[in-house]
């Protein structure tokens, strides 16, 4: 909107509507990992953010651009027509000017939909501090509600089951290199699981077990260009449900990372230590 005081208030009633958790001012907050786990709320992913039409919005052009999140994207106009411009600004000035252009680089951008809902009330439709009244937006939100729960409702459904994310804590013996030293062991390791969960499938066809459709993913640390965890977040934020194996020595100062990746990606931190006889061989 033109007021961030106006764009708060109805992004406070849209996110109640909606149920939604996760709510910002400031779109230098909003990427790609921070949408991706919004989305890890049961019912009630994704983020609204509220912010007047001149704040920069380059983040929101990085996602619709190279992350390719545009059909995702919803942009609310709240009182940014033509004629809440002309009421705001005195005609033909510079401000005047540039609002009008934001206003219609806003609307140019490619998203999901873009919702316009010009003409704020007249002032005796305001409360006391001057936003437009509790009635107005509830009357707007509910015309949101009804066409965002039809677009949510044509996306793929979510996995929000937890996964696991194994990793080596560097100890001698837990047979990380035996392991990884089968350039094919992603592929190993899912025939192998299949095969399992196929010879108890008689016994367990009626029973959702816990590993059913999981995919297996192995990240071996000298194939990752950039930050090894950040990465493994990313990826685990988009596949959450995933056994994800590092092949990386997690030493313990690496501990406090794994932790925080597996809390925000609802993993189960697994790590693999040596047994009693691995150990007599190797102290």
């Amino acid at each position: 909107s033109l007021a961030k005081e106006i764009s708060a208030v109805f992004s406070n009633v849209l996110s109640v509507e909606l149920g939604v958790q996760q709510r910002c001012s400031d779109m230098q907050l909003i990427d790609e990992a921070s949408i991706l786990s919004s989305l890890q709320e049961d019912g009630r992913g994704g983020i609204i953010c509220n912010v007047q039409l001149d704040e920069n919005k380059k983040p929101l052009l990085a996602l619709i651009k190279t992350n390719n999140y545009n059909e995702a994207i919803h942009i609310v106009l709240v009182g940014c027509g033509q004629s809440d411009i002309d009421s705001r600004f005195e005609s033909e000035t510079k401000d005047h000017k540039r609002i009008s252009g934001l206003a219609k680089s806003w609307k140019r951008l490619k998203c999901k939909y873009i919702h316009d809902i010009p003409n704020l009330p007249e002032l005796m439709d305001l409360d006391d501090d001057g936003t437009p009244s509790q009635v107005w937006i509830c009357l707007r939100v509910k015309e949101l509600v009804d066409k965002f729960t039809v677009a949510s409702n044509a996306l793929p459904p979510q996995d929000t089951r937890p996964g696991l994310l194994v990793f080596f804590p560097g100890i001698p013996g837990c047979g990380k290199s035996s392991l990884f030293g089968n350039s094919n062991i992603q592929e190993v390791l899912t025939k192998k699981c299949s095969k399992i969960w196929n010879s108890r499938n008689n016994n367990l066809a009626s029973i959702e077990t816990p590993f059913k459709d999981r995919q297996i993913i192995v990240f071996e640390g000298d194939k990752i260009e950039g930050k090894y965890w950040p990465h493994i977040l990313k990826r685990r934020l988009e596949q959450s449900s995933s056994v994800t194996i590092t092949d990386k020595n997690s030493t313990p100062n690496a501990w406090d990372i794994i932790k925080e990746v597996s809390e925000k990606s609802k993993a189960v931190p697994l790590p693999i230590l040596p047994d009693a006889t691995a150990l007599s061989t190797t102290m």
